[in-house]
């Protein structure tokens, strides 16, 4: 106390700093409080400026957005519909004969009791060689092929007297010079892809399934060569060449090499049956894939219109084109222009929803199935 009472001046002094400093600070701090809060307000005004009073919709404008949400689900629906429709127009099922039947029935899909019961695979598979070797006759097609041993050998005879010992090589000369004057397009039985091979009488679901398809694709690659000489030979004709001169001479394909059709539904990347391929795409739960290649002979300029007719026919994609120099073969004459090998890969699409409902069992198996069909659900 006696500390206190000697130095109480200073002790008035601190404690008057100490209240004057206390009360700036408060003065500074409430400034500056009131600033923040102002800002803060400010800002939360303009926030409540940015809300619009919600907008009252009529009954009118609901149903226009139904009718309109209606309308795009009917077109898509229509698509979809068309799709299918275009896909199958010229994919027609085999039709067979059975005795229990006075009108022949779609093959698919297969009943397997009946089949068994009636003999229908053996129909079936007689049914798939008839209609193959029907494709080779199709009169659009105007194929032609070399000529046999037996028309060479009385080609010789004829030449014998004049040509001696050249008779032969005369004959071989002129008659692949003829034969090629007798069509468009070379192509010789054993350029297809046989399914069932001639007097076979037994086969499986899958393997009657996999006739169908082959059947389609080897159409399909025929209908190709058979536009596409069509289209080359119309504009020679409005060229002036005698529409009666037509032939492999003046053809866009002269010969169709081989067909190959990768036969199972591709699955997954490994099993591509193509050397290159572009897209890598497999089968989906909206389609299944089909692979296939085929080589011919022609000049290179038709390529590209031989690859267009193809893939507007139905939904083909090109996967990969080769080209090599023909092969050297004293059979076949294709005329006075150069021609290559081309090989092509492709691929064709059958959706699901038009042939699902075809598919054994067995190979149904092997596609994802459609999403109105997973959890039971009909089609």
């Amino acid at each position: 106390m006696r500390f206190i009472r000697e130095n109480l001046f200073f002790v008035v002094l601190i404690g008057a700093t100490v209240v004057l400093g206390a009360v700036a600070v408060a003065y500074y701090l409430g400034s500056d409080l009131n600033e923040r809060l102002e800002k803060r307000m400010g800002l939360s005004r303009q926030l409540r400026g940015l809300v619009r009073e919600p907008i009252k919709v009529s009954e009118k404008t609901v149903q226009d957005q139904q009718k309109r949400i209606a309308a795009l689900g009917a077109a898509s629906k229509n698509d979809v519909d068309g799709a299918v429709a275009f896909n199958r127009q010229n994919l027609r099922l085999v039709q067979i004969k059975t005795p229990s039947s006075a009108i022949p029935i779609d093959a698919f899909p297969i009943d397997e009791k009946r089949y068994s019961d009636e003999g229908l695979y053996f129909v079936f598979v007689q049914e798939y060689t008839k209609r193959l070797d029907a494709l080779l006759a199709v009169p659009e097609l105007r194929r032609t092929r070399q000529a046999t041993r037996d028309e060479i050998r009385l080609e010789q005879v004829r030449l014998q007297e004049t040509y001696k010992q050249d008779a032969r090589a005369k004959a071989v000369e002129l008659m692949k010079v003829s034969q090629a004057t007798k069509g468009l397009v070379f192509i010789e039985a054993d350029a297809l892809d046989r399914v069932f091979e001639r007097g076979q009488t037994r086969a499986t679901p899958e393997q009657v399934w996999q006739g169908q398809v082959n059947l389609w694709v080897t159409q399909e690659i025929f209908q190709a060569v058979a536009t596409t000489n069509a289209e080359v030979v119309a504009e020679r004709v409005q060229a002036g060449m005698d529409a009666n001169s037509a032939s492999v001479l003046s053809s866009a394909v002269k010969r169709l090499v081989k067909v190959n059709i990768t036969e199972p539904f591709i699955t997954s990347m490994s099993g591509s049956g193509a050397t290159a391929v572009l897209g890598q795409r497999i089968s989906t739960d909206e389609y299944g894939l089909i692979r296939y290649r085929f080589s011919v002979i022609m000049p290179s300029r038709h390529i590209d219109r031989l690859l267009r007719v193809l893939m507007t026919q139905n939904y083909h994609a090109v996967l990969n084109v080769q080209i090599s120099s023909a092969p050297a073969d004293k059979t076949f004459y294709y005329g006075p222009e150069p021609s290559v090998l081309v090989g092509v890969d492709a691929e064709m699409l059958l959706l699901q929803r038009w042939i699902r409902p075809l598919l054994p069992p067995k190979v149904g198996d092997t596609l994802p199935a459609p999403p109105a069909m997973l959890g039971g659900q009909g089609t």
